[in-house]
């Protein structure tokens, strides 16, 4: 009771040593054991208890969760999916059936499990905030940025400083006023690299260009380009970052050096957050021009 958990183990232990035969005790040191972060060593005593007593949904769910705990998501889920319905156990089991199908990247199954919880009645506030964050950002995940959106506001209204609420709506908002932003940070490869080509395009859309090679890595795609234009002709590189983050001198640098290698006349480095301040300072002087969230918001708005 006074959540001295590791005490009380030490207690129950022994207990069981002077009685074997005791019926209760291996649930309660099972429980201890499980309150106390020491998921691995309640498992046995937890499933002693359900032995005892099968019926009872709270020993279901913490050999559940301590299984979950244990890297054994895939035999959890199982019963998380089967308490699902529990009035007392269901939003708990639905909050890490859908954790579970998240992080496997089916998005569908976690939608389901986060939207079954919140029907629950008497929720624990803290259980419905947590679902509702979840739930949002598999919203996002699939492109449905309304949803998302009201989902993390409603998170927002009860809880202003909820996790990275905040900057997530934020940065869902513009999204959702930008379709090609949207491509440009979470689009598969075709649909990004088909808009990196109309950004080359917006830059010189007075120019003749032609796309001699295209590069997608992890990290960044390179377009090689031949500009003609009524001024001048060369061959220029576009370095696209997805990141919506700081981008450091490192990259710069790397990227500057490749100019060289492909022996290019002038290079450009684009993403869709910032570049540092050791970054900018290094650019000076040299054929390389950064272009960040501002500016590329601003041509993608342009690109039809």
């Amino acid at each position: 009771k006074l959540k001295q958990y590791d005490k009380a183990a030490t207690s129950l232990k022994k207990s069981l040593l002077a009685k074997p035969e005791a019926e209760g005790v291996s649930f309660i040191l099972g429980h201890c054991l499980y309150l106390g972060h020491h998921f691995h060593d309640s498992l046995p005593l937890l499933k002693e208890a359900l032995t005892e007593d099968p019926g009872n949904k709270e020993v279901l769910f913490c050999m559940a969760d301590a299984m979950a705990q244990e890297g054994h998501g895939d035999k959890a889920i199982k019963v998380f999916m089967h308490l699902r319905a529990d009035p007392s156990f269901g939003p708990k089991s639905c909050l890490q059936a859908g954790i579970y199908h998240a992080n496997m990247g089916d998005y569908d199954n976690a939608i389901q499990d986060f939207t079954i919880g919140l029907k629950h009645e008497n929720i624990d506030p803290n259980i419905k905030l947590e679902t509702e964050y979840r739930l949002g950002i598999c919203y996002f995940s699939k492109n449905q940025f309304a949803n998302g959106l009201v989902l993390l506001k409603q998170v927002r209204s009860v809880n202003p400083n909820y996790k990275d609420t905040a900057t997530l709506i934020a940065r869902y908002q513009e999204l959702s006023q930008n379709s090609n932003l949207q491509i440009y940070l979470s689009a598969g490869t075709g649909e990004f690299v088909a808009l990196c080509r109309k950004v080359v395009a917006a830059i010189y859309k007075d120019s003749n260009i032609k796309i001699l090679d295209i590069n997608v890595g992890q990290i960044f795609t390179d377009i090689i380009a031949e500009i003609d234009s009524p001024k001048f002709q060369d061959t220029e590189i576009f370095r696209f970052f997805r990141t919506t983050g700081s981008t450091g001198e490192l990259y710069v640098r790397d990227f500057h050096g490749h100019l060289h290698d492909v022996k290019a006349d002038k290079g450009f480095c684009i993403t869709a957050g910032i570049f540092s301040d050791e970054a900018r300072k290094y650019t000076e002087g040299r054929p390389v021009d950064l272009l960040e969230k501002a500016q590329l918001t601003q041509l993608l708005k342009k690109i039809a």
